[in-house]
């Protein structure tokens, strides 16, 4: 499951690199911080579920749309997170530190 989850992290991070509204510099230092703790852990599980989390609130609190592409990759990572342990909502892009 990490490697699957680090391939769907760094998609995004690709995907979103273009994009500079509002909230998608969050969602990407969230992601590659996200990314850079995944390499540390061997149980990715309440990771994944916090950025799942984060990034949803993120996508919902700025009102940003999403391409075809990054809803088919948050939705999998939201899939991910769903199966892991651990749900809660994640406002703050600071808890992946």
């Amino acid at each position: 499951m990490n490697c699957e989850v680090r391939g769907i992290i760094r998609s995004l991070i690709t995907d979103l690199a273009s994009t500079e509204a509002r909230g998608y510099p969050e969602i990407r230092r969230a992601l590659l911080l996200a990314e850079h703790q995944l390499a540390d852990q061997a149980q990715a599980g309440p990771l994944i579920s916090h950025l799942a989390n984060y990034i949803t609130y993120t996508v919902f609190s700025n009102r940003l749309h999403l391409t075809a592409t990054q809803n088919l990759l948050v939705g999998q990572l939201l899939a991910l997170g769903r199966r892991s342990a651990g749900a809660e909502t994640v406002t703050d892009p600071s808890d992946f530190r």
